[in-house]
């Protein structure tokens, strides 16, 4: 669980953890959802007490009949789960979390292996790297632009803050938000 003072200032699950999983399934399904609906509880007092949820399932539909289901609580037992499962025609396609070492030991009763990594700098130290020397590269010229656009980040925003209306309505939310 993070601090209690990263969290009165996190902007909300929503917008601190659901928004890398709305980005995520929006890429994987290569297009825009057109409706949102969210559940969600706060387990912890303290998350309770600032007026946030600290365990959520969000539901988005997209136009061409894709459903995707999202999961995310700010607790775990065993460090952050991060996992996606795609189904499609021909099978499914599953990403788990990644071990802190690869090390497995098998027994007659039991196996035993590492932990998935703690938190995001240990997780993802290689894709911050990149991202920078991406950075590093649109400033220095060598690039012309960034690999992400500004609609792709007020987009994912946006959608957090559909997730957000659902909770307060207990609706589904249409896409995009008439503001």
């Amino acid at each position: 669980l993070p601090s209690m003072e990263y969290l009165k200032i996190s902007g909300g699950i929503f917008h601190d953890c659901a928004v890398h999983d709305i980005d995520m399934v929006c890429w994987i399904a290569n297009e825009k959802p057109d409706s949102v609906f969210a559940r969600a509880t706060a387990r912890h007092p303290e998350i309770k007490a600032m007026g946030d949820v600290d365990t959520v399932a969000i539901t988005l539909t997209f136009p061409s009949g894709v459903l995707a289901t999202i999961h995310l609580s700010r607790h775990s037992t065993y460090h952050y789960d991060q996992r996606v499962e795609v189904h499609c025609d021909d099978g499914m396609l599953q990403c788990g979390n990644v071990p802190a070492d690869v090390v497995q030991s098998f027994g007659t009763s039991a196996m035993h292996g590492a932990l998935p990594h703690f938190s995001f700098p240990q997780r993802y130290a290689t894709a911050y790297a990149a991202e920078m020397d991406h950075f590093v590269q649109v400033l220095s010229g060598e690039v012309d632009r960034l690999l992400v656009t500004r609609d792709e980040v007020n987009l994912v925003s946006e959608i957090a803050s559909a997730c957000e209306m659902s909770l307060r309505t207990q609706q589904p939310v249409q896409l995009p938000l008439k503001h």
